[in-house]
């Protein structure tokens, strides 16, 4: 869970998070995503840069969330992309 409230105790924000990650990410964001703000994304990469990660974010102007409207080839081709260039996890390999 994303901490919404700085006083309360267990709940943490996907920022501490950032150390953690070892798997490269990919990250395709809508700029009409009425669910989440493109912009909270866009600075979640920069901090993932900043720590050193290896991130992509591609923004689609108008893209609502999910991006299943106009850039649904589009996002289905970076994401075929990037599974060849990073591979799959293991855990998601078919059996």
């Amino acid at each position: 869970m994303i901490n919404t409230n700085p006083e309360s105790k267990g709940d943490y924000s996907i920022l501490d998070r950032i150390p953690d990650i070892k798997a490269p990410v990919l990250l395709l964001q809508g700029t009409a995503d009425e669910r989440l703000i493109w912009q909270t994304v866009q600075d979640f990469a920069g901090d993932l840069e900043k720590a050193g990660k290896t991130v992509k974010l591609v923004l689609y102007p108008d893209g609502r969330h999910g991006l299943a409207d106009k850039y649904q080839d589009q996002r289905n081709q970076e994401v075929t992309q990037w599974l060849h260039t990073y591979g799959m996890p293991k855990s998601f390999a078919l059996q």
